[in-house]
């Protein structure tokens, strides 16, 4: 392992980090308008942001990634340990901004598990390192959502990440409570209550007060799952609350990366078993709803009827027939008609339907002299949606 090697061969991987305070995020929290920050227990990037549809470009913004580890100091607290071949490539004024949090001669801890992950990850290549909690939580969310979408109709939480979920760099109560309250925008106050009604109705249980997200959650829940599942988003919810009103005390100090690590850890195992539980009592694969939900992105979004709308009594025809056979491929073509593909469905009563692609083709080259229908082509694109897999329930699990 990398952490053994070090033992050996102290300077083996000095070559590939510069070393940073964790202050030097800070500018890129700041201004998160401009710069994409993630992060997770054992790193994470830091990089300017694409420019997507409908964002406004503001000046000349050359790209550029940092990716980097986190790794332990003696004193307890965190350095930056940026990848040094994506520090060579820094914008100059960028580059500036990193010297000044510079680490010169930093003492690290003895043990150090985390940066040993990340190097075993993307030094050597290891992808059997998993994600950490902060991520893993996320990917969690959107199953669960899959799960209840397909299902339901409706997603269970709000949203499926936090743009300021970061881990605290500041060593203090203020860092840990500022954390937490992201967190439990995500995971707590993210529940969404009609999704909690839905899933009640589907499941035949009535709810006491549905106003209240996490006592429905537990209600819902069989009773093994209230310790894991329950417990740690009402810790969540109660490590929040302490935040509520004016501080009496000044900020205190305290380990507050260890410690929200441990929180979000605790978190990530309650969402695992609370998909784990859906899958069963819904009977469906998390991820089957996920991948289907990818192959809905690529069918067409109907917007509106059929133009001229007779068309749409020809296809309604169609539905309750058995197919007995499918021809499908291009279609002849001649001087005024284009290139283009056509379906034929053949039904088991003797009855047939043919979709064929329609097109401006000829009123364009009767316009332009130098067009012809002929010119043009079309096709039919294909796509599948497959139902998701039930999945089978256990014979030994129940709903209690």
């Amino acid at each position: 392992m990398i952490g053994e090697f070090r033992k050996v061969c102290p300077q083996s991987t000095l070559q590939w980090f510069a070393y940073f305070a964790r202050s030097v995020l800070e500018h890129y929290r700041s201004q998160s308008h401009l710069y994409s920050l993630t992060e997770d227990s054992i790193g994470g990037s830091v990089g300017t942001r694409t420019i997507v549809a409908g964002e406004v470009a503001t000046g000349h913004q050359p790209y550029w990634r940092v990716r980097f580890a986190f790794r332990r100091l003696q004193d307890g607290s965190r350095a930056v340990a940026a990848f040094r071949p994506d520090l060579s490539i820094l914008p100059s004024n960028e580059g500036q901004r990193w010297s000044s949090d510079s680490l010169k001669c930093p003492a690290f801890a003895q043990s150090d598990p985390e940066f040993d992950r990340w190097c075993e990850r993307h030094l050597r290549g290891s992808w059997s390192i998993t994600d950490g909690p902060g991520i893993t939580i996320c990917e969690h969310i959107q199953q669960i959502n899959a799960i209840t979408r397909h299902v339901l109709g409706r997603p269970f939480f709000k949203s499926e990440s936090h743009p300021f979920l970061w881990y605290p760099v500041p060593q203090n109560t203020k860092a840990y409570t500022e954390a937490i309250v992201a967190l439990h925008q995500l995971v707590v106050d993210g529940i969404c209550k009609r999704g909690l009604t839905d899933l009640a109705c589907k499941l035949g249980v009535s709810l006491t007060c549905p106003s209240k997200t996490l006592n429905s959650l537990k209600e819902l829940l069989p009773s093994h799952l209230h310790c894991v599942v329950h417990a740690p988003l009402a810790k969540v919810r109660d490590e929040r609350a302490h935040v509520h009103g004016v501080p009496e005390d000044p900020p205190q100090s305290m380990d507050a990366f260890t410690t929200f690590r441990g929180l979000l850890c605790e978190a990530e195992r309650a969402l695992g078993e609370l998909k784990a539980w859906l899958e069963s009592a819904l009977s469906v694969q998390a991820q089957a709803c996920v991948d289907r939900e990818k192959a809905m992105a690529a069918f067409p979004r109907i917007v509106g009827p059929p133009d001229p709308p007779w068309k749409w009594g020809s296809l309604a025809d169609a539905v309750g027939k058995t197919i007995k056979d499918v021809e499908f491929g291009l279609q002849q073509t001649g001087k005024d008609v284009g290139s283009s593909e056509a379906l034929i469905l053949s039904f088991t009563d003797d009855s047939a339907m043919a979709l064929t692609v329609g097109s401006n083709a000829g009123d364009l080259a009767d316009r332009h002299d130098s067009l012809a229908a002929s010119d043009f082509s079309t096709d039919i694109m294909v796509h599948w949606l497959m139902p998701v897999p039930r999945k089978p329930l256990d014979s030994n699990e129940g709903h209690e």
